[in-house]
Order: structure tokens, then C-alpha cells, then sequence
């Protein structure tokens, strides 16, 4: 059973984590390289939560964030140190 929350949108959720795993990537070059694990594992967490978001999106668009989200994990992935 789905529980609807009145005000609550699983895409603008979506997007809202894509955009900040983005901002994740300079912050890569500015910390050590423990806290650049920690930010890339923190996305990874960030993606996987945009992917089951990505069921409770009804309707057209809903892949856009996730795939959005995945390219900005694995963008994380390549600048990590």
C-alpha cells in the first residue's frame, strides 16, 4: 500500500538530490582524502535513494532524475581521492 503525503512530490525529492550530488563534485578538491570517501559514498547513498524514489513517481519523467543522479555518482567516482 502507498501512503500519499499531501505536499509531498517523489520527482521534485528526485531532483532535489540529483542537483545536490552535483554539488558534491568541487567540494572534492577542496577535503582530504577520507572526506572525499565519505562524500563519494554519501552520493552512492544519494542515487540509490533517487532510484526507489523513482518507483513512488508516477507518470512520464520520472527516469530523468535517476539517470541524472547516476551520472552525477559516477562523476563523483572519477574526482574522488
Amino acid at each position: 500500500m502507498i501512503v500519499k503525503l499531501k505536499g509531498f512530490s517523489a520527482r521534485r525529492m528526485n531532483y532535489i538530490i540529483a542537483v545536490m550530488i552535483y554539488c558534491f563534485v568541487p567540494v572534492h578538491f577542496y577535503v582530504c582524502g577520507e572526506a572525499s570517501g565519505v562524500l563519494l559514498a554519501f552520493g552512492v547513498l544519494l542515487f540509490v535513494l533517487t532510484f526507489v524514489l523513482g518507483f513512488f513517481d508516477e507518470g512520464r519523467g520520472r527516469v530523468l532524475p535517476v539517470i541524472l543522479s547516476l551520472f552525477g555518482a559516477s562523476i563523483n567516482m572519477l574526482v574522488a581521492h
